[in-house]
């Protein structure tokens, strides 16, 4: 904790951040497509483009928590298999959406995944992925999920790219009211004057 204090929930830190995504997915509605990638030393899809419908939101849970713990952290892998899902939605979507991308960490990056030039060249690896979604018609609001506290704020910042904000959820008894004040946001933010009022979200 904040006193240098350890503190047993019996939740591991990748319990927090499974049962954080399931309780902003179940605030979600048809209207809401969710898309979930794990990263570890690579970056997987775990669920494709789901409507949060309550047949959906019962299938993206179910994957969910099948996500087990495995090595390394490659934030880079993460980020960048992110905003490529961005270039798989479904047809069946509506043009009329905002974009949302939760990038969830509980600490640093790997050394060994570093970007080229080091940690500080993760704000213009993002911007230059943000640059490229844009080039296709989509400005994506990235918005980083710290877990505990052993975090490098001024990276989860940088990750944001001036397009979201860096959130810290230090344990598990503000989960509830912390992601749903997210969801709240993020319709906030799809709302904004002069933004057609979307009424699609596609989170990832």
């Amino acid at each position: 904790n904040d006193d240098g204090d350890k503190v047993n929930h019996g939740w591991s830190s990748l319990d927090i951040a499974k049962h954080s995504l399931n309780t902003f997915i179940q605030t979600l509605d048809e209207n809401d497509w969710v898309y979930i990638v794990s990263y570890s030393d690579n970056a997987v899809e775990v669920s494709t483009w789901t409507s949060c419908s309550d047949e959906g939101k019962s299938t993206l849970q179910q994957k969910l928590y099948a996500i087990r713990p495995e090595r390394a952290t490659n934030m880079v892998a993460g980020l960048t298999k992110g905003f490529e899902s961005f270039q798989n939605i479904s047809g069946q979507v509506s043009n009329n959406m905002s974009y949302h991308l939760l990038f969830t960490t509980d600490g640093m990056p790997s050394v060994h995944f570093l970007p080229p030039r080091g940690i500080t060249s993760f704000k213009p690896h993002v911007t230059t992925l943000l640059n490229k979604q844009r080039s296709m018609g989509r400005e994506i609001n990235v918005i980083t999920v710290g877990l505990g506290n052993k975090l490098n704020s001024t990276l989860l910042t940088d990750i944001c790219a001036g397009t979201g904000e860096f959130l810290h959820l230090p344990d598990p008894g503000c989960v509830g009211p912390f992601m749903v004040n997210l969801v709240a946001q993020c319709r906030t933010i799809s709302t904004l004057p002069g933004s057609n009022l979307p009424a699609t979200n596609m989170y990832l």
